[in-house]
């Protein structure tokens, strides 16, 4: 009998564990998403901005030829 409570304490417990372990890998997959997403966020503003900064500087050179040419 002793035995037997025993085997059913070690199902039980592998029972948890074996939920525990697929929560904490449904967790680590929905983790992974969200990182891969926050990585895809952060190249797309990398090159908003990159392309804001060309547009800048653009606007910054007309603004420089613009004076140049009432100067002359």
């Amino acid at each position: 009998e002793e035995s037997e409570a025993s085997c059913e304490g070690y199902r039980e417990q592998h029972k948890t564990l074996a939920s525990n372990l697929e929560k904490a890998e449904e967790k680590m997959t929905t983790l992974a998403e969200e990182r891969y997403g926050a990585l895809k966020e952060v190249e797309e503003l990398k090159a908003k901005i990159v392309e804001m900064e060309g547009k800048l500087q653009e606007s910054a050179g007309a603004a420089v030829v613009g004076g140049d040419e009432k100067e002359v």
